[in-house]
């Protein structure tokens, strides 16, 4: 679900358990640059310059519009989504849940019966420290935070802590990147879609993950295609600036609860850093830039600028 580019600049208010509904406030900001995860550029860009590639092998979903309202949950999905939340220490002001829609699968949105969330409103704040991260100083794109967050991951999927248990129930099953990521296609389906632009990403997406597996030294494909495809399709990247003249630090974060949040090509919440309240919790927010109705589905746009 995740791969993202973004622009945008607001700092958002304390984030406890108990604040009131309100906006952010104006006069506290902080910039906050998102962008795609680097190695998969190529990749996302070919997927969407393909047009009716033969089947089985299918395009990507399409953004539908966030105005739709979510349906058909269950207790179980529920609980496995309060268990994470509170195993990852985030923190949701507006009461989230996850439902199921036609066509897009699974999706965070908020509870109906709360009356919606206005523009400017914090939805959801996930601490670094629960997140699988790879830091570098500046806002490039760094070196080898493909091969550090596959291997925070493959700890993640072999790990025995609560949180780690509660995200691997609610990550999609190995196999379910099989359609959507071209990589993993079998021999010659790139190749008969008739896409340069598709077989150049393809290409270029095996070579990272090439890379990312000698730096690891992953020997059984299985697991570490898992971790990779976790990373290629659920990574951020986000920028905190620097404060006082320091300099910015870029952030590659996978992160529970977060990576659950759709894509729309017209959103109605974004992503940014925040340091918490006390200055010293960096964070992964959302919150949203538009109206969010009574159970709606919160969305942000993976690509493009906003």
């Amino acid at each position: 679900m995740l791969l993202f580019i973004a622009q945008g600049s607001v700092r958002p208010p304390p984030m406890t358990a108990n604040i009131p509904l309100r906006q952010w406030s104006p006069s506290a900001r902080r910039t906050s640059r998102r962008s795609i995860s680097t190695y998969s550029v190529l990749l996302l860009t070919s997927l969407r310059s393909v047009r009716g590639w033969a089947a089985p092998h299918r395009p990507p979903p399409r953004a539908t519009p966030c105005s739709a309202l979510c349906t058909d949950g269950n207790d179980a999905d529920d609980d496995l989504l309060s268990s994470l939340l509170r195993h990852a220490d985030a923190d949701a002001p507006l009461p989230l849940v996850l439902r199921r829609r036609p066509g897009t699968g699974r999706g965070l949105c908020l509870r109906t019966g709360r009356g919606g969330a206005p523009p400017g409103v914090a939805l959801l704040s996930v601490p670094l420290a629960a997140c699988l991260v790879a830091a570098a100083p500046g806002d490039g794109a760094g070196e080898g935070w493909a091969s550090s967050l596959t291997a925070a991951a493959l700890g993640m999927l072999a790990s025995d802590a609560l949180r780690d248990a509660a995200w691997r129930r609610l990550l999609p099953p190995p196999g379910a990147f099989r359609g959507s990521l071209p990589v993993r296609w079998p021999e010659g389906a790139v190749g008969s879609s008739g896409s340069r632009a598709l077989e150049g990403g393809a290409d270029a997406s095996f070579f990272a993950r090439a890379e990312v597996a000698a730096d690891i030294g992953a020997s059984d494909g299985g697991g570490a295609d898992y971790a990779m495809d976790l990373v290629q399709t659920r990574t951020c990247r986000i920028v905190a600036d620097g404060a006082g003249g320091a300099d910015a630090t870029t952030y590659r974060v996978l992160a529970p609860v977060f990576d659950m949040i759709n894509h729309s090509d017209r959103p109605n919440a974004e992503f940014l850093y925040w340091d918490g309240d006390d200055g010293k919790t960096p964070s992964l927010v959302v919150r949203t830039i538009g109206a969010v109705a009574d159970g709606e589905e919160i969305k942000i746009s993976y690509g493009g600028e906003g």
